[in-house]
């Protein structure tokens, strides 16, 4: 997948994301930030996610991709229950309003990563 592409469905997946959270679910105040800042950071991530796995097109070490992956898996997760936890905490989000929609969310961006992770392994 060229960088091009990637940037387009990339802008694609986070332009469907804030429009699901502002109209489907509804969110406003607090929440509709905290549902744009979590779909931001995800964005970021997967393009970060490409250029890391891009530069491992040329290792010599077969399981680098592996492992970036798995760690990425990691700090993605632990990143994103950050974010929750500071958006019910310090910005008084409700709890029951921005769980289903944060999950959707991560569903969503998680399975576009896996995508054009999976046809960037097939490159090497």
């Amino acid at each position: 997948m060229k960088f091009g592409k990637f940037i387009s469905y990339t802008l694609g997946i986070l332009f469907l994301s804030i429009l699901l959270h502002s109209y489907v679910f509804a969110l406003q105040n607090q929440e509709l930030q905290l549902l744009n800042s979590i779909a931001i950071f995800f964005a970021i991530f997967c393009v970060g996610m490409f250029l890391a796995i891009d530069k491992t097109r040329n290792s010599t070490d077969l399981n680098l991709f592996t492992r970036i992956f798995m760690i990425s898996v990691f700090v993605k997760m632990v990143i994103f229950i950050f974010i929750i936890i500071f958006g019910i905490r310090k910005m008084d989000c409700n709890r029951e309003l921005i769980i289903l929609p944060s999950i959707v969310l991560y569903i969503l961006f998680t399975s576009f990563e896996t995508y054009f992770l999976m046809i960037m392994s097939k490159r090497r």
